[in-house]
């Protein structure tokens, strides 16, 4: 067991050796939740009820395309970096999960047929 967690703190190493945080603030409305962080570390994306998937630049602090709630793509629930791929995926309240294209913040692929919310 111990040599698990030793490995597991080894492939770690990178995101958590920072010699400092970076400090960011944004005036956000509504609540915000569930952050994630990229696996290189570079980025943390969290989900905002006002704003869908927001992305920030963990090294800066600056905000990077987010990924928008609207009529067409509902409120998201989970969010999930896909590193094989470099996509973001994440689920929502109208029942599909979405690919979407960091780099543009657009949608990539939509999966529907659910049958109720997808978390």
């Amino acid at each position: 067991m111990l040599m698990l967690v030793d490995e597991i703190l080894e492939k770690q190493a990178p995101m958590l050796d920072r010699p400092e945080l970076v400090p960011f603030y944004h005036d956000l409305d509504g609540l915000v939740h569930t952050p994630v962080y990229s696996p290189d570390g570079k980025e943390v994306a969290v989900i905002s009820t006002q704003h869908g998937v927001l992305r920030f630049d963990t090294r800066t602090g600056e905000s990077l395309p987010s990924l928008t709630n609207d009529k067409e793509n509902g409120m998201a629930t989970c969010v999930a970096y896909i590193p094989s791929f470099g996509r973001i995926a994440t689920s929502s309240d109208d029942n599909k999960a979405r690919v979407w294209d960091p780099a543009t913040g657009s949608v990539l692929l939509e999966l529907k047929g659910h049958t109720a919310s997808v978390t």
